[in-house]
């Protein structure tokens, strides 16, 4: 049973990690529509997105994705409400727990701590009584109130009828190491806050997030970044660019665990410039419906940041760190852009235009420019070093600073060819030979990370090219590669002025430009996205090789040791194992 209502309650079902620092944190740390009108992909030939009619010269023409597009209704749903039935005889707030209601009998909470050395797990202290207030209070009524230092409690009560009842709560506990901590008065006097669903495109957050959208824009004047994109697959990587400007790969240390350490530094506080960063991950992850619970939540959460000023002095920045990965709706052409879409909203307080006038209007024009998290995290420095621009920026560019359309492209954005949606990609034949070297190629490639020793061998079985789904070519524009000459426009207003337009000229780049394949792979029916780079009709891969459909319990037998090889590796069938 969920125990608060409002957004509260929503963080007691879903994942919350946070992790809050010192404002001076950071300081420290050195499209174009490919589709074309005849393009065998929509069998309906209506277009599944609309070319981006802005400056004709800027660099990357974004693609305009309509949320609500045929090819993807078949894939949303609308869930209802969460409820969160029963009877709430507790609140958590300032520290103390009340528990107040008819019949009760008895009291307790426990400490909700993580389990030591594992990142997945919990462990519940053991529990306290919560004593009855005898004076003043009628027969049969219980009160009790009592202070706890923890962030995460679950409460017990136990009822007359014997029933019992859990609660569970999520507070902020000040830590005093903390407040003690100096602060640095230099840069823009604003709390930064980030809040992140997992998975949450563009286009999904404005299906199923409609009254939440509705209050960034019309009551909070957020501005969206309609041109995000991401730079890698999955969290880590667009949280390594957004977080410490160094893409994923080149990280001087990376790992995924760290014994004993808690997920929370320290919690904000409203009184002190903090730097807050919370995740949602279970309610968005897997599915692009279940999202839509948090809606409501979502907007009375924004709601009190008004009305209690925190918005007076914090940036927010509401965000999904990129769109559904797998499932059906992935394979879709809409899918595989929300992918490379993620939502991103920018709040700045209202007094902020008026005194920062330069900052915000390049903040307006760059939200109509392709932006990546490296330009988040150039701002965040900015925010810090103002009025000096950051130092030691290597990737991207603060959005406080005017973005050169002209100029902005993805390499400039730190995103690599795999995951550009500016590219223009002309839909090949899987016949094609130079096709089937590239899939072969890659099939290949994932063997090759599973056999690296005898051991792997024999836990990894060889995977064999099934089929290849689809297959797109990067090429010029179909507009330059059809063109043959000029002519005076009908109207004679100008000489040579009207393009003609003739047969596409003979391809002599087939086995010098960039593939991206769709393939399944046997026994395990993986179904795989790469970028292939041909030159001189040599393969190599570009960027990542993403696996867009679950492998669920298919890396049982190295799940542990092997975690980075889980979408590639496929286990024998624990029945055969068995019989072994």
């Amino acid at each position: 049973m969920c125990s608060l209502s409002g957004f509260r309650c929503l963080l007691g079902v879903i994942s919350l990690v946070s992790l809050v620092y010192q404002r001076n944190l950071l300081q420290n740390s050195s499209t174009y529509n490919f589709l074309f009108s005849t393009s065998a992909l929509i069998e309906n030939k209506t277009f599944l997105l609309n070319e981006d009619e802005g400056n004709s010269i800027v660099a990357c023409k974004l693609p305009t994705l309509d949320p609500f597009h045929p090819s993807v209704l078949q894939f949303i749903k609308d869930l209802g409400k969460l409820h969160c039935e029963g009877v709430s005889y507790s609140s958590f707030d300032k520290n103390v727990l009340r528990v107040e209601g008819e019949g009760i009998v008895s009291a307790q909470y426990r400490k909700i701590e993580r389990t030591p050395g594992n990142d997945f797990g919990i462990v519940l202290s053991d529990p306290v009584s919560v004593q009855r207030v005898t004076a003043g209070t009628q027969k049969g009524h219980f009160i009790g109130n009592t202070s706890v230092d923890a962030d995460f409690i679950r409460v017990e009560v136990v009822t007359s009828s014997g029933e019992t009842k859990s609660d569970v709560h999520m507070h902020v506990f000040p830590k005093k190491e903390v407040l003690v901590r100096a602060l640095t008065p230099d840069g823009i006097p604003l709390d930064v806050a980030l809040i992140m669903f997992d998975s949450t495109s563009a286009a999904n957050f404005k299906r199923k997030m409609p009254n939440s959208l509705k209050y960034l824009t019309n009551n909070l004047d957020s501005i969206l970044l309609q041109g995000e994109t991401i730079v890698g697959d999955g969290t880590t990587a667009q949280l390594a660019a957004l977080l410490t400007g160094i893409e994923e790969k080149r990280q001087p240390e990376a790992r995924r665990r760290k014994d004993s350490s808690q997920p929370v530094d320290s919690w904000r506080y409203k009184d002190r410039p903090k730097f807050a960063f919370s995740s949602h991950a279970d309610i968005s992850h897997n599915a692009v419906n279940p999202v839509g619970y948090a809606d409501d939540d979502l907007k009375a959460t924004l709601q009190t940041m008004e009305k209690e000023s925190f918005l007076n002095n914090t940036l927010l920045i509401i965000f999904g760190d990129h769109g559904p990965r797998f499932s059906a709706f992935r394979k879709t052409i809409q899918g595989k852009l929300e992918e490379r879409f993620p939502f991103m909203s920018i709040t700045t307080p209202k007094w902020f235009p008026g005194k920062y006038p330069d900052l915000y209007n390049n903040l307006v024009h760059n939200s109509r420019v392709l932006t990546s998290p490296f330009d988040v995290y150039a701002t965040l420095r900015h925010i810090l070093s103002y009025p000096q621009y950051p130092s030691g920026i290597v990737t991207g560019q603060s959005l406080f600073s005017r973005i050169d359309e002209k100029n902005r492209t993805c390499a400039s954005a730190g995103v690599e060819d795999h995951w550009c949606p500016c590219l223009d990609l002309e839909e090949v034949s899987s016949n094609e030979p130079v096709v089937n070297e590239a899939a072969e190629f890659v099939v290949g490639y994932i063997n090759n990370l599973t056999s690296q020793s005898d051991e792997m061998t024999k836990l990894c079985l060889r995977l064999v090219l099934k089929e290849i789904k689809s297959a797109f070519r990067e090429m010029p524009k179909e507009a330059m590669q059809r063109f043959s000459g000029t002519k005076n426009d009908a109207l004679d207003a100008c000489d040579g002025c009207e393009a003609v337009m003739g047969d596409k000229a003979d391809n002599t780049l087939v086995r010098d430009t960039l593939y991206q394949l769709q393939i399944v792979t046997s026994p395990n029916e993986g179904f795989y996205e790469a970028s292939i780079r041909m030159k001189k009709g040599v393969p190599s891969l570009v960027g990542d090789i993403s696996r867009i459909d679950a492998y669920k319990d298919q890396p049982y037998c190295i799940m542990e040791k092997l975690p980075l090889l889980r979408k590639y590796c496929f286990c024998p069938p624990k029945t055969f194992v068995k019989e072994q």
